[in-house]
């Protein structure tokens, strides 16, 4: 097998990947607005892609037309998908950590090797049109609450219901196009679909994933935190594990003559977006063996930062012990946590560190 000849039995697998690439490079702002329609034309463009490969020979077109570009459009739907997934990532975990993200980039992995192993089954209805409606999900599920400026269960129910509708009626048209194939395989869509409907719902309301379109970026303990007038914030820590993805700051907090703890957040979320988020503030019981909660602080974040929604909580009169901080929203989802342990000290911190952002 020839050089070229491998590049092209391999084409949709490299279609996908170059999609994932070219979104890392053309997604740059979730504030632009060509974003939004970007994301559905690779949408509409996948769905016309997944109905030209089903189309019934019975038309007379489907001879001279369809079989004509049947060779380069399963790599079109490929580099869509690729483009859609990329987005995915991007827009709820851009530079999030990989320790809070990894579900995600384990998802990509997974779907990259499943392309390869089952490529053939894209001849067929139901795997490509259960990737159409994981990435319509996926895109509802960002795009929804960006669009009504709220976010909760609720929209997250309305975003899954939006989906399945969207889903319903490319179902009914595909049906028109390719009745018999998708009267062959019409049972196996459904449960395919319904399933990947209750996993994300699943995921959702367990926590395994964030509360979308929500995403921790940063979290850690710090011994100051001071904001100036123009918005410059001054930070003095302890330096964190040298271990790529972990936190900067220690989980050993030295503390001196009864300061204060202060937990700062960096929460990414989309333009428009303003909601309400919490520091739940807990200690660990070891009597008991259970964590207690504390203190609740609120503050509102508002989106279209790209670096993210930066705030702080500040806790006087803590004590030696494990400690942890949840951060939340309103219906007590957890965006992010960090766990560390106070220790009174009476020498000097030798590196403690300054930085401004």
């Amino acid at each position: 097998m020839t050089p070229w000849q491998k590049i092209k039995h391999h084409g949709t697998s490299i279609a996908f990947i170059a999609g994932f690439i070219w979104d890392n490079i053309m997604l740059t702002s979730v504030e632009h607005a060509f974003v939004n329609i970007m994301l559905g034309l690779y949408l509409v463009i996948s769905a016309v892609s997944i109905l030209w490969m089903n189309v019934s020979p019975k038309y007379n077109w489907h001879q001279k037309i369809v079989d004509k570009f049947s060779g380069w459009v399963p790599v079109i739907l490929q580099f869509c998908f690729g483009s859609l997934f990329s987005a995915y990532i991007i827009l709820y975990t851009r530079s999030a950590s990989l320790s809070n993200d990894w579900p995600f980039l384990l998802f990509l992995i997974i779907l990259v090797i499943s392309n390869e192993l089952f490529r053939k089954r894209y001849l067929s209805i139901t795997l490509p049109v259960s990737i159409l409606f994981t990435v319509l999900f996926s895109y509802t599920i960002f795009s929804l609450p960006t669009f009504v400026g709220s976010m909760g269960p609720e929209i997250f129910i309305a975003s899954g219901i939006v989906s399945l509708v969207i889903i319903f009626i490319f179902s009914m048209l595909l049906s028109h196009v390719a009745p018999e194939r998708f009267q062959t395989s019409h049972l196996y869509l459904t449960v395919s679909v319904m399933t990947i409907y209750l996993l994300f719902n699943i995921a959702y309301f367990t926590n395994i994933i964030p509360p979308i379109p929500l995403a921790m970026k940063e979290i850690g303990v710090y011994h100051s935190i001071a904001r100036s007038t123009d918005g410059i914030y001054t930070l003095i820590f302890e330096s964190g594990g040298w271990l790529p993805f972990t936190s900067k700051t220690s989980d050993i907090f030295n503390r001196q003559n009864n300061e204060p703890v202060y937990i700062w957040s960096v929460i990414f979320a989309p333009a428009k977006l303003r909601v309400p988020v919490f520091h739940l503030w807990q200690y660990f019981d070891d009597t008991d063996r259970v964590w207690v909660a504390t203190d609740l602080v609120e503050f509102s974040i508002t989106g279209g930062r790209d670096d993210g929604y930066r705030g702080y909580s500040r806790k006087s009169g803590v004590f030696p012990g494990k400690w942890r901080v949840d951060v939340q929203t309103a219906q007590r989802n957890i965006i992010g946590r960090v766990e560390f342990e106070i220790v009174e000290s009476t020498d000097a911190i030798v590196k403690l560190i300054q930085e401004t952002r």
